[in-house]
């Protein structure tokens, strides 16, 4: 046929013409269903694959954070138990240093309570207030210190300074109030002092001034029994203490979590090496079969594409050099249009092809 001139073909060769193009349309219709077949075979496969990985990821995590959580509890109680084990121990210790500051500043103390009590003893026989042994009237009467002397200048500014400051710049007291202040106070400050020194400073100044020795020497055991308690508290020998009975204790805690923690990590190791392995063949196992079968009819189905592939483009080249040379695409796109040919042929009894095509073309 194919050295045949189409146009001049009668109803048989239209038929044969026909024949080829249905098939041809046909194995078209066989490949775009066998393309959507072998498109769903894998996007089974790939959900497969996916579902096997999203699994044994989901069940690897899971059985590896039970194996974890399972030994943090234990981790956990074994730290609780750590904490107050030490706790103990710190509360032991500490009770410890307050009996060792007690007992290496029993003598200061007891030196410094004689010393207080030889001072009012001496205050009550000459019949003197021990408020002439305090920090203001020492201060004010008999400065020794810096601090003595920073209070006196205190008071002095209070009395001489602040306060007449406050009454000049008040806008309700009068002028007349600041200059009657200034001649009371004055007069008042030189009568104490006046009244102070001759009848104490000067009668009992040599015991006031024995008090303030003896303040500073209560001072400066203040200061030794402050350096002893520092001293104590720096110390890091905990030999004197009693506290083995408490180290033996955390000790054993500690060397109980170390070996969970061995524990744990043999467990992570088995899991790693057996279990997930285990898992991982389960898992597969329960998709392997079906996707093995999806993979078997997959390759099937692509090599019976590419056959049915390679017989289209035969048919295309056959059909393109053989009919639609002579007849256009106009026919050989559409069926209907050759079954309306072979009708008109048979109805209007042509011989040709040609005379069909003429007519088709004047009845359009």
């Amino acid at each position: 046929m194919a050295e045949q001139n189409i146009l001049n073909g009668d109803l048989e060769v239209l038929e044969q013409i026909i024949s080829d193009v249905t098939e041809y349309n046909d194995n078209r219709e066989a490949l775009d269903e066998l393309n959507e077949g072998i498109k769903a075979l894998q996007r089974e496969v790939n959900t497969a694959e996916k579902n096997i990985q999203t699994e044994v990821s989901s069940r690897v995590k899971e059985g590896s954070a039970s194996i974890n959580a399972s030994y943090d509890k234990l981790v956990d109680a074994r730290k609780d138990k750590l904490r107050k084990a030490q706790s103990k121990r710190d509360q032991a210790k500490m009770e410890g240093v307050k009996e060792r500051i007690l007992l290496e500043t029993a003598d200061l103390k007891s030196e410094n309570r004689e010393l207080k009590r030889q001072i009012n003893k001496a205050f009550a026989q000459e019949k003197v207030s021990l408020f002439c042994n305090s920090r203001l009237f020492l201060a004010l009467f008999n400065s020794k210190t810096t601090i003595d002397y920073v209070i006196f200048v205190v008071c002095v500014a209070i009395v001489f300074g602040l306060i007449p400051m406050g009454i000049l710049l008040s806008t309700v007291i009068p002028d007349a109030v600041l200059v009657a202040y200034s001649f009371i106070m004055t007069l008042f400050v030189l009568m104490i002092y006046k009244k102070v020194n001759s009848g104490i400073m000067v009668k009992h100044r040599d015991l006031i001034i024995q008090a303030q020795e003896i303040k500073n020497l209560i001072k400066i055991n203040e200061i030794k029994i402050e350096k002893i308690r520092h001293s104590i508290k720096r110390d890091k020998n905990e030999e004197m203490y009693g506290l083995e009975s408490y180290d033996e204790k955390i000790q054993e805690i500690n060397d109980e979590i170390l070996r969970i923690e061995s524990e744990r990590e043999a467990a992570c190791d088995e899991f790693e090496q057996k279990t997930k392995t285990d898992i991982i063949t389960e898992i597969e196992g329960r998709y392997t079969g079906k996707i093995e079968e999806n993979k078997n009819l997959l390759a099937a189905k692509k090599e019976e594409r590419d056959v049915l592939e390679q017989k289209l483009i035969d048919q295309k080249m056959y059909i393109s050099n053989n009919y639609e040379s002579y007849l256009g695409r106009e026919f050989i796109d559409s069926e209907d249009k050759l079954f309306e040919l072979a009708e008109m042929m048979q109805e209007y009894s042509f011989d040709t092809i040609g005379q069909a095509i003429s007519e088709f073309k004047e009845l359009r």
